[in-house]
């Protein structure tokens, strides 16, 4: 080491004279100055000789590595290493001999430091859509304005066919690391969405434009109709085909969860009735004024059941008013807001007729829990509950007499089974308990001994049992009638629906008729529900300034 140093100084330093911390700073700083002689190592300047014929690639990487300071990295079995070649390279890059061994282009390699992997190019090509290479990527950074040149905040910016994105901030800025040959793809709501091929940019501005179709669409509003760009006040519309698709015998069930802010209760468990429908939440103390107005056809409601009167598919539009400037029209009858329902009317055109017929059934969901429905389990779980209480209760704790128990297994069970009907927790007072005398059975050679008095009368069993001392249902009980109320309460009822209707117009005049019939029962017995429509909308323009028509 003494020698390294004398070269670094010069010959006739004296080395012993130098404080030793000193000596030590020298000495780091050679080793970090040789360290990065060699981490800087070229393949394209460090040059070698190799001469080798009929040798496999291996023994000529084994060579490469001998003569520089590379080492190789690769998976034999991705890589043929057995393939023979010659090799004559006469002090050349390390880089330009690989080249030359890997010359047939289905080797690709990669310098990291003094590693050289070696990988098929298949895998390297065969990158998923939408995931670039790290090393590939580059930041890019810009600005979103409109064309006024304002900054658009919040715009999406997102690289093309992938999940890769930001949104702009306050000043409509972005930046995103993405590939040098990546598409941005910048979408608002208004504007048209717009996409920008980066080509090796590191700096992208964009003016979106605005979607002029969208902002002049016609909204309905109390007052009539609106271009979007328009409006002031908080209003949603709702597509009517997400109604119309949907088997709903009311209109209001079909808007539940249709646009934000609306929640949709059910009132009444009978079919066909509508749902209370509550924009932004409750606005009255009072449950029956609580529910949102309700106008068709520029006509307010005088019922609380109308929307269940109108046909589904004789709807147009639905718009929903939210806020007090949407509603103030209204007055205080708007103030839990307003659904605004416009029917559909006839169309310039020839004559269309259309009819859809449907078919279904209505019955209960799952069950989330589970029951007993079988009798024979239920007299079976009410002898288990007789046995324990008067095998091992006391102080109403059933766990205190386990070790010394109040009878014994036998006795506790033909207690059970002898007052199944009359035991109501005494073992010397007997009378009705629980199960009330609900017998569904005919047990041949039960002898019914009668317990208690007036309501509290029951019976205490002898000679045969409706459930044995083994805990189990008497084999030779005879089940009387079946009492399971799902099979008298319940039942899977066919749903059927059928509109028919005809459209159609001319210069002066256009119509739309429609009939439709609903038959929509519930599954509980007796509660059906069964509706009849006809709707006949005719415009006529008499004059160039008078149209008439119904409201």
């Amino acid at each position: 080491m003494d020698d390294l140093l004398k070269k670094a100084l010069g010959e006739r330093a004296v080395l012993r004279k130098l404080p030793r911390l000193l000596r030590d700073m020298l000495l780091v700083v050679c080793l970090l100055s040789l360290s990065l002689l060699k981490a800087q190592a070229d393949p394209q300047k460090q040059k070698i000789s190799v001469d080798m014929s009929d040798a496999t690639v291996e023994e000529v990487l084994q060579s490469i590595e001998e003569k520089s300071d590379y080492y190789f990295l690769y998976n034999s079995r991705l890589i043929n290493v057995e393939r023979r070649v010659n090799v004559q390279a006469k002090n050349k890059p390390v880089a330009a001999i690989l080249d030359d061994l890997f010359t047939s282009g289905d080797v690709d390699y990669q310098v990291k430091g003094t590693q050289i992997v070696l990988s098929p190019k298949s895998m390297r090509a065969s990158v998923r859509p939408g995931v670039k290479e790290t090393q590939q990527q580059k930041t890019v950074s810009g600005r979103i304005v409109d064309e006024q040149g304002e900054p658009v905040i919040g715009a999406n910016v997102v690289e093309k066919g992938t999940t890769n994105g930001t949104v702009t901030d306050a000043d409509g800025r972005f930046s995103l690391s993405v590939a040098p040959d990546g598409v941005l793809h910048v979408s608002y709501i208004g504007y048209l969405d717009e996409e920008v091929q980066v080509s090796g940019r590191t700096s992208v501005n964009i003016t979106l434009r605005e979607d002029t179709q969208a902002l002049d669409e016609v909204v309905v509003v109390a007052y009539g109709t609106v271009k979007k760009k328009d409006l002031t006040g908080s209003i949603t519309s709702i597509d009517r085909t997400l109604v119309a698709k949907q088997s709903n015998s009311s209109v209001s069930r079909a808007l539940e969860g249709a646009a934000p802010g609306i929640q949709v209760a059910s009132i009444d468990g009978q079919p066909g009735l509508d749902m209370g429908i509550r924009i932004r939440g409750v606005g009255s103390t009072s449950q029956n004024n609580s529910s949102a107005l309700v106008v068709i056809d520029g006509v307010p409601s005088q019922t609380d059941n109308t929307l269940s009167s109108i046909n589904p598919k004789d709807i147009e539009n639905i718009t929903i008013l939210k806020d007090a400037a949407s509603t103030a029209l209204y007055g205080s009858r708007g103030a839990n807001g307003v659904v605004l329902v416009t029917t559909k009317k006839g169309a310039k055109g020839k004559a269309r007729i259309s009819f859809e017929g449907r078919f279904g059934v209505n019955q209960m969901g799952p069950f989330e829990y589970q029951k007993i429905s079988k009798p024979k389990d239920i007299y079976e779980y009410a002898w288990s509950a007789i046995y324990n209480a008067v095998r091992y209760k006391s102080d109403q704790k059933y766990t205190t007499h386990v070790a010394n128990p109040n009878m014994s297994h036998d006795e506790a069970a033909l207690f059970a089974s002898r007052h199944l009907f009359d035991y109501v927790g005494s073992t010397t007072d007997f009378k009705k308990n629980a199960l009330g005398n609900y017998m569904l059975y005919n047990v041949p050679g039960a002898v019914y001994t009668p317990t208690g008095e007036g309501a509290d009368a029951s019976s205490t069993m002898s000679g045969a049992y409706l459930v044995n001392p083994d805990g189990r249902l008497n084999p030779n009980a005879e089940l009387l009638y079946e009492d399971n109320y799902d099979n008298f309460f319940f039942e899977n009822k066919l749903r059927q629906e059928y509109n028919i209707s005809a459209s159609g117009g001319g210069d002066k005049v256009d119509y739309f008729y429609s009939l439709g019939y609903l038959e929509d029962p519930s599954y509980i017995r007796g509660s059906e529900f069964e509706r009849y429509n006809a709707r006949a909308n005719m415009n006529a323009r008499l004059l160039d300034w008078l149209k008439v028509g119904p409201m």
